[in-house]
Parts: structure tokens; C-alpha cells; sequence
């Protein structure tokens, strides 16, 4: 009846998002945005469909001509500086966030994403100069806990831990993340005990909260209960059958017994069906066919995992596999790699303590 109505328009295409049909909403936004060149109703919602289907790319060229129509429409340039941040191109998005500066409604905005950039380059004094400066608007407990984990990174626990009771006062309804905040610091300082106990302490009063549920398995492994371990990722899969992470924990933690690998592998197999290209699961997956002798297998499982996230434990699991190989040479040279970026990560220490020591 009103074909060019593009309120219906707009709604047609949300439908399609909201029954998860990504490639039908792009299909109608672009032809609604190029039968409609000037409406920016139309052209926002299909950059943000774009972003959705992280088509990040073309979404930034749908915000570049909303811009060029529209050079005062701050929104989108904001927007765009998210999507160039995606893109790794982070002077391009520098430069739009501090142009934002000058606007007073995104300044704290613009601040804090100037925080993020700088602590991805592993600036962290000019990170938390910039996130100390959101005091105001929706990301000032963002960066509060931002900064409050740089200096944890930094080892500065007394200024982390300090910050964080004030956050305790201020933001009482960010009562289970400041909590989770504070197991992490506790758990950084390796005093593993306390964030086990200040996480079932948590669970008495949530039992079924599946981030508090996850984080106690994680700190139950370090203190050697993997009883609870077991429990609590067990009851994360029971609520929630598809949870990637609690699978993968799972997996993992079977392979300390060699008579649960079959079972490790199914919990596996599925996290990786689910998340083929996360690099953690790949990780595991790879670790478990070491376990099980395959260890080809397990090399072409470990350097993908490595090639997407070159983090310590990827790190220790393909140098023991290479040294398994004979290939000691390229073992040592990612074991240095990695040490030289963290000389004191449990993992890397590990490795050197029963391999180079070993070997000596």
C-alpha cells in the first residue's frame, strides 16, 4: 500500500534480525538504502546490521557516506571510530576520538575508547591517564574497572585494590562484577584460597549464576579440587547446554586424568563445532592429541591456535610439542619469545622448569 513508507522498511529488516536472519536484513537494507540514497534511518540500521555480521569493512563505508551527507552527525562518526577500531586501524580511529574531544556529550565517550587504543599498544600510563578522565557519562565504571586492571597488569595491587572498594560504594549494582573484579585481583596475587572462598561465599547467595559458577572452576583447578571443578561446569552445562567456555574448561580439565580423555574429547569436539576458530579451544583440542600420542596432529592443532592468539599457555603447549618433535631450536625460540613478555607466567615456567632444565 506504501511502498516507500520506511518505517515498514525499517521493521521488515529488524524482523530478519530478530529471527537471526542476518543475510535476509542486509539483503533488504541495501536495497532499501540504495533505492533511498538519503535516508539515514535506512543507512544506520544497515551499517549496524553489518556490524552484527561483523562485516566491518562495508559497514565502515556505509558510515563514511552518512558522514560526507552529514558532516555534523556525531553519532556516526563515533560509530565509525568503533569500526575502524575493529579494523585495526587505530590512528584512523585516534583521530576521530580526539576530534570528539570537543564535543561535550562524547568527550568521556571519546576518552575512554583513546584509553582502549592506548592500552592495546601497551601504553599503560597514557591508557589510565585517558580512562581517569571519563568521570562522567555511561563508561565511567568501564574504565574504572579498565584502570583498575591495568594496574593489576602493572602489579600495582594496593592503588588496584584501593580503587575498587570505592567502586564497591558507588556502583552498588555492579555488585557481582566488581566481586569478579576482585577474585581476579586475588587470583593475580596468587592467593587463590581467598578468591575461592570469596566466590563460594558469592554462590551461597546465587547458586545457579553461571559467571560465579565458571570463575570458582577456574580458581577450584589452582587449588587442587577438581571435584568442584567438575560440579560447577557441569551445572553451567546443565542450564546451558552450548556454552563454549564451560566445555572447553571441561575438556581441559579431563585431560589431567588419562582415563577421561574419550570423554574430554566428546566435550571438546562439541566447543570446537560450535567456536571453530576460537583459539583457546583449538588450543585444547591440540593439547588433547598430544595427550594422546598424535602428536602431527596435535603441531597443526597447536600452530593454528598460536597463528590466531600467540598467548603463554598456546605458547608452552606448541614449544612442548615442537621439543617432542626434535624441533628444539624453534621451541626455544617461542619459549624466549614469550618470556620475554611475561617472565614470570606459571606456564612458561613450567615449561622451562621439566623441559630446558630436563634437557640440561
Amino acid at each position: 500500500m506504501q511502498p516507500d513508507w520506511d518505517k515498514a522498511l525499517i521493521f521488515q529488516a529488524q524482523i530478519a534480525v530478530f529471527s537471526g536472519d542476518l543475510n535476509k536484513a542486509k539483503m533488504l537494507l541495501k536495497e532499501a538504502s540504495r533505492k533511498y540514497p538519503d535516508n539515514s534511518k535506512i543507512k544506520k540500521l544497515y551499517a549496524q546490521v553489518l556490524i552484527k555480521a561483523e562485516d566491518y569493512e562495508e559497514a565502515g563505508e556505509v558510515y563514511q557516506s552518512i558522514i560526507s551527507a552529514d558532516p555534523k552527525d556525531i553519532e556516526s562518526q563515533f560509530a565509525l571510530g568503533l569500526v575502524y577500531l575493529q579494523l585495526d586501524r587505530d590512528e584512523q580511529s585516534e583521530d576521530i576520538f580526539k576530534k570528539l574531544l570537543e564535543q561535550p556529550d562524547w568527550k568521556y565517550q571519546a576518552s575512554f575508547y583513546l584509553g582502549k587504543i592506548e592500552e592495546k599498544q601497551d601504553y599503560k600510563k597514557n591508557a589510565l591517564l585517558w580512562f581517569d578522565k571519563v568521570t562522567d557519562g555511561p563508561f565511567v565504571f568501564d574504565a574504572s574497572i579498565s584502570a583498575i586492571s591495568l594496574l593489576a597488569k602493572d602489579k600495582q595491587f594496593d592503588e588496584a585494590n584501593s580503587r575498587l572498594s570505592l567502586l564497591q560504594t558507588k556502583f552498588p549494582q555492579q555488585k557481582l562484577r566488581i566481586l569478579l573484579v576482585q577474585a581476579e585481583l586475588y587470583s593475580q596475587q596468587k592467593q587463590y584460597e581467598k578468591a575461592f572462598n570469596l566466590l563460594s561465599g558469592a554462590l551461597v547467595d546465587s547458586p545457579d549464576q553461571k559467571e560465579l559458577l565458571y570463575t570458582r572452576a577456574l580458581i577450584a583447578e589452582r587449588v587442587n579440587k577438581p571435584d568442584i571443578v567438575e560440579a560447577d561446569l557441569k551445572k553451567i552445562l546443565a542450564m546451558d547446554p552450548d556454552n563454549v567456555e564451560a566445555l572447553n574448561a571441561l575438556g581441559y580439565s579431563l585431560l589431567n586424568n588419562p582415563d577421561r580423555y574419550a570423554e574430554a574429547e566428546k566435550y571438546l569436539q562439541r566447543a570446537l563445532k560450535l567456536e571453530p576458530d576460537e583459539a583457546v579451544i583449538i588450543d585444547s583440542y591440540g593439547w588433547l592429541q598430544f595427550k594422546l600420542g598424535n602428536t602431527e596432529k596435535a603441531l597443526d592443532y597447536l600452530q593454528q591456535a598460536y597463528e590466531k592468539q600467540q598467548e603463554n599457555e598456546i605458547a608452552a603447549h606448541l614449544a612442548e610439542v615442537l621439543w617432542a618433535l626434535g624441533r628444539k631450536d624453534e621451541a626455544k625460540k617461542i619459549i624466549n619469545k614469550a618470556f620475554k613478555d611475561a617472565p614470570d607466567d606459571e606456564y612458561l615456567l613450567d615449561f622451562q622448569r621439566r623441559i630446558l632444565k630436563g634437557a640440561q
